[in-house]
């Protein structure tokens, strides 16, 4: 009697352990599920926006997302959007093996994400208005605390030590940029206050200056 006792509360609590490890299964398939829509439903934000023509200097545009440490899905208020490269900046990739580098480029990527994205900005498109990839090029200036639309985006990336100086081309405004870069240097701001990654900085800085002497 004990041993037939025994064996039923086997059964009951091996038939609760395969309903509560379908449970956790469920829940995991769920989120799993959630997640590949969401990054599925990115993916197509960033494939299907591309409408550079719609945007002009003086709009007032919302911040869609955050595709890199430079690049966002910027809006109108009539619903289309376009894929928009902040001008004369460069950061580190967020994707990157090297821990490292993959640090300081997902930091540059939340910061941008927290301070930018689901705000309005002031829309200033630069001369040549698309680069080579077809997105739309310029600066963007966030609402400071004045309530006016003067806080350069790219300005407050490279003097917390976020991102770099793109100084493969000129652009207007440059030697402010730079100007930054010194002294977000200087104070070791960001990146700045690591040897290795300011090393590797240095190097890209470099680089771009001897492409730009070499010319096109």
């Amino acid at each position: 009697m004990e041993n037939r006792n025994t064996r039923s509360l086997t059964q009951v609590c091996q038939a609760l352990w395969r309903q509560y490890d379908m449970s956790i299964l469920a829940c995991v398939l769920l989120t799993m599920s959630g997640y590949f829509y969401w990054g599925s439903r990115q993916r197509q934000a960033i494939t299907e926006t591309i409408r550079p023509e719609l945007f002009n200097s003086g709009d007032l545009v919302d911040v869609v997302m955050a595709v890199d440490g430079d690049e966002v899905i910027i809006g109108n208020g009539a619903g289309e959007t376009t894929k928009f490269r902040i001008l004369g900046i460069k950061s580190f990739n967020p994707t990157l093996r090297d821990p490292l580098i993959l640090e300081y480029g997902k930091i540059c990527f939340d910061y941008l994400k927290r301070v930018a994205v689901g705000k309005q900005a002031r829309l200033v498109v630069s001369d040549k208005r698309v680069d080579n990839e077809g997105r739309l090029l310029g600066t963007l200036f966030l609402e400071g605390t004045d309530g006016k639309y003067d806080l350069n985006l790219a300005t407050d990336l490279i003097s917390k030590g976020y991102t770099l100086v793109y100084t493969r081309f000129d652009f207007p405004g440059m030697d402010a940029y730079l100007g930054a870069q010194r002294k977000a240097r200087e104070t070791g701001e960001g990146f700045w206050m690591n040897d290795r990654i300011a090393a590797r900085a240095d190097s890209l800085l470099l680089l771009w200056n001897q492409e730009k002497n070499r010319g096109p």
